[in-house]
């Protein structure tokens, strides 16, 4: 691996009789900075024993470099008075029989950022190849910060391998900037942002354990998203201990350990359905309509669970001996027509509570769910369904939440935020 120097050429990279070539000094000879350094190119036999490099020399000292690609300005058509295309002239000049030095020109103003980071991002491109395998060491010091901002972010982005070092002037002492480290975790932390905004958890978590941002609280965090999104209650409620969220303490995770239990049954159940408006809300927002479509199925039962539990104390997964034929009526009827479920229910005495007329409602506005579910791929076919359908059923979803449970917030809006507000 050989080691590169990335140089921007900046009007302090070059001294005469160890001064800075400066408009003091140019009033002396030609009219600017670019005027003057050409004078001097043109006449560098005379000059060259007065000519000093200045900051990247410190450079060549301490590390050995088998190349350098000096950036300069030579804009056209009309050349601007401190352009520094002769000084890098000069410099490799000065230089040619230590190193192998390449020019690359800049011909447009290069205050301009969204030329400089074009230009950086076409000049890597090109090179790409010869680049890629070597150690890249960039000059920090000096030049106009946008051609300074455009090659750091390209070196860092696209090659693992590149040191960023600033040297400082008063005692020469070379500084390795972490730059490089705060441009990657701002990187990651954009890609993060979106991720995490979009309820990609899966993603995200993929990508937070190998990120920059190298936080293990927001790992956690995005862990228990992600198990808490997928129903895997058991390992969410693992994270708990790694995580401090005002958030969590107001939404309570379903204990596993007490849903067999009939005293918690309700408390469950009712918890259940909770996720599941949540779950729903998020499947809506990311138009995820094939699992939003069978996590609707999943609330209807479990709101029929909840109901019929709350009424006869019955564990409705664990005590099928005490239903006897009545759950299997129930079940026969679902199969038959899903907004006939709670007329049987109320044969079998189950009362006209306020949440069984709401939710007779609610499933009686979903009547072609059914026919939903057999043209979707999660049963019979690859047909699609229109999207005011599932709008619909959305619809009724969070009346029925607000009317029933009085429940607006959602856990994952909730989490979100505060995950994010700890980056």
């Amino acid at each position: 691996m050989k080691n590169y120097l990335l140089a921007n050429i900046g009007n302090r990279n070059l001294l005469y009789d160890n001064k800075i070539i400066d408009k003091k000094y140019l009033d002396k000879k030609k009219t600017n900075f670019f005027e003057e350094t050409k004078y001097i190119f043109e006449n560098i036999e005379e000059f060259k024993n007065s000519l000093k490099i200045n900051i990247i020399d410190k450079i060549f000292l301490e590390y050995n470099i088998d190349k350098i690609y000096l950036f300069t300005t030579n804009q056209k058509p009309k050349t601007h008075k401190y352009d520094t295309y002769y000084e890098a002239k000069i410099i490799k000049y000065l230089l040619i029989d230590k190193f192998d030095i390449e020019i690359i020109e800049k011909n447009d103003d290069p205050r301009i950022r969204d030329q400089a980071f074009k230009f950086f991002e076409v000049f890597f491109e090109i090179n790409n190849n010869i680049l890629r395998n070597n150690k890249l060491i960039i000059s920090w010091s000096w030049w106009v910060p946008a051609m300074k901002e455009a090659l750091n972010f390209y070196s860092i982005i696209k090659y693992s391998n590149s040191i960023i070092l600033d040297v400082d002037e008063v005692n020469n002492n070379i500084l390795k900037s972490t730059v490089d480290l705060e441009y990657l975790k701002n990187f990651d932390k954009k890609i993060f942002i979106e991720m995490i905004e979009s309820y990609n958890y899966s993603a995200a978590y993929l990508f937070i354990k190998n990120s920059k941002i190298n936080n293990v609280e927001i790992y956690n965090y995005t862990s228990y998203l992600l198990n808490r999104y997928n129903f895997n209650f058991e390992k969410s409620n693992n994270n708990l201990k790694d995580i401090k969220s005002k958030v969590i303490n107001e939404f309570n995770i379903i204990n596993l350990e007490n849903e067999k239990i009939l005293d918690n049954r309700i408390n469950y159940l009712e918890t259940m359905i909770f996720e599941l408006f949540d779950n729903i809300e998020i499947t809506f927002e990311k138009w995820d309509y094939v699992f939003f479509l069978w996590k609707i199925f999943s609330l209807q039962e479990n709101i029929i669970k909840y109901l019929f539990e709350k009424e006869y104390k019955i564990n409705t997964d664990f005590d099928l001996d005490k239903l006897k034929d009545i759950w299997i009526k129930i079940y026969e009827t679902r199969q038959k027509n899903y907004a006939d479920v709670f007329s049987l229910l109320n044969k079998v005495k189950i009362l006209e509570t306020t949440e069984v007329k709401e939710f007779n409602r609610f499933n009686k506005n979903l009547k072609f769910l059914k026919l939903l579910r057999n043209k979707s791929i999660i049963a019979h076919s690859f047909w699609g369904w229109d999207k005011k359908d599932v709008e619909c059923i959305y619809d009724e979803v969070k009346n029925f939440k607000k009317n029933i449970f009085w429940i607006e917030k959602n856990i994952f809006h909730e989490l979100n935020s505060e995950l994010l507000s700890k980056l």
